[in-house]
């Protein structure tokens, strides 16, 4: 195992990093070191008990009943119906989806009015490494949103490296939180790796569509897009290495030249239904929230899993809840 053999390595280095801080008294640094030792014990053990049964397999018959016995799965909806319908309801989880586009086309944006959306039944925690924490409650405020979807948002502004980010999101997950939002992988460090910047980049897209896959989440990752791809009209992650690869989806804004409030959204991968697309979106410079033309605040139906017995109520979940969006 890659990753157990390369703690391995780091814990032996770490090891007689401590002894030498004991030798030199310098107790702060010890007590530092060794907390980084443990964690990574920690994290050795956990890679251990899940290879257990990993290359068993299961037969085809088996995973097509496991599959048909599966519970309902929710699609989550963004609110711009014109997405939605290419997505068949909205996007599923265990997905990896990258949102790209020059500064200023709407990427956040997007982010946010999905967050939003799902947060009418759903938590939803947002990483804000682009903007402090109070400037996207200050975003927030555009939008009018309800107390029961700023209850459901997280916001985090601490913690950009990739192994702080992998651990946060795993803590939120065990919290049964499915969606996440990253802005953005231009921000995220790599510090384990010290390879060039397109090996850690690419890196940190197989990290986090590993955890979508394993946790069963949904994770929006916010990317830029070089000038000269621009400008060619070739769409693909700045920097990336292979991280076009790790998106599940991969959506890219286009600002049109001739209006301002007028965005060309390009699908340029898509494996949840195959359907690739472009189409015409506007951004709402009061509110902040990007629409289809003829559709900007008609109501959204969003579907949700049923919420535990007696907890509907509390929760303002149901199966169907119809929204709209402001």
């Amino acid at each position: 195992m890659k990753r157990f053999d390369e703690l391995e390595g780091i814990n032996q280095r770490l090891a007689n990093e401590i002894g030498r801080a004991e030798r030199d008294k310098d107790y702060q640094t010890g007590i530092a070191l060794k907390r980084e030792y443990h964690m990574n014990k920690i994290e050795m053990l956990d890679l251990l008990e899940g290879t257990q049964g990993q290359d068993e397999g299961v037969s085809l018959t088996q995973a097509i009943a496991e599959m048909q016995a599966m519970p309902f799965r929710p699609k989550y909806a963004t609110g711009v119906d014109v997405v939605d319908n290419h997505f068949e309801g909205g996007f599923e989880d265990s997905q990896l989806i990258m949102l790209g586009g020059e500064k200023g086309a709407g990427k956040t944006a997007f982010a946010l009015q999905m967050i939003y959306n799902i947060a009418n039944g759903h938590p939803a925690v947002f990483y804000s490494y682009e903007m402090p924490v109070w400037k996207m409650a200050q975003r927030a405020v555009k939008s009018h949103l309800t107390s029961g979807q700023t209850d459901r948002i997280i916001l985090v502004g601490a913690g950009r490296d990739i192994d702080q980010l992998e651990k946060s999101i795993r803590s939120h997950a065990a919290m049964g939180r499915k969606f996440f939002g990253v802005d953005s992988l231009m921000k995220i460090t790599n510090k384990r790796n010290a390879g060039k910047r397109n090996e850690q980049i690419s890196d940190i897209t197989d990290r986090l569509a590993a955890l979508a896959i394993e946790l069963g989440l949904l994770i929006v990752l916010i990317v830029q897009v070089a000038k000269a791809d621009l400008q060619s009209g070739h769409m693909a992650v700045k920097g990336s290495g292979d991280a076009d690869y790790d998106a599940d989806i991969m959506l890219f804004f286009v600002k049109d030249k001739a209006q301002i409030d007028k965005r060309d959204l390009i699908c340029e991968k898509n494996r949840q239904n195959g359907v690739e697309f472009k189409e015409a979106v506007y951004v709402d410079k009061e509110s902040v929230i990007m629409y289809s033309m003829g559709s900007a605040r008609a109501p959204v139906t969003i579907h949700y899993e049923d919420a535990p017995e007696g907890k509907k109520e509390n929760m303002g979940m149901s199966n169907k809840i119809e929204a709209v969006l402001i």
